[in-house]
């Protein structure tokens, strides 16, 4: 349907260039952090059931998409993220 485009905002109060990934997706990416860097994940488009991930380090910007092995979803992720303290 469509590739996943999505950017950050960063500590310096600045959003980073719009990112795209070279996968297709039926559904929107879920977007969560794990401390300084964001994580985006989503599914394949329509019947393609793997699941991908981009991390953006603040340092480094958006890195390649990788496969999420050995799962699968007809939905697409979900994501939380969790702050300790």
């Amino acid at each position: 349907m469509s590739k996943e485009q999505v950017g950050s905002f960063d500590p310096d109060n600045a959003w980073s260039a719009q990112a795209t990934f070279s996968g297709l997706s039926s559904v929107g990416p879920a977007i969560g952090n794990i401390g300084d860097d964001m994580l985006a994940a989503w599914k394949g488009e329509h019947s393609d059931q793997r699941l991908f991930y981009a991390l953006n380090s603040y340092a480094a910007g958006w890195g390649r998409q990788a496969q999420i092995p050995d799962v699968a979803s007809s939905v697409g992720p979900s994501l939380a993220s969790f702050m300790e303290g």
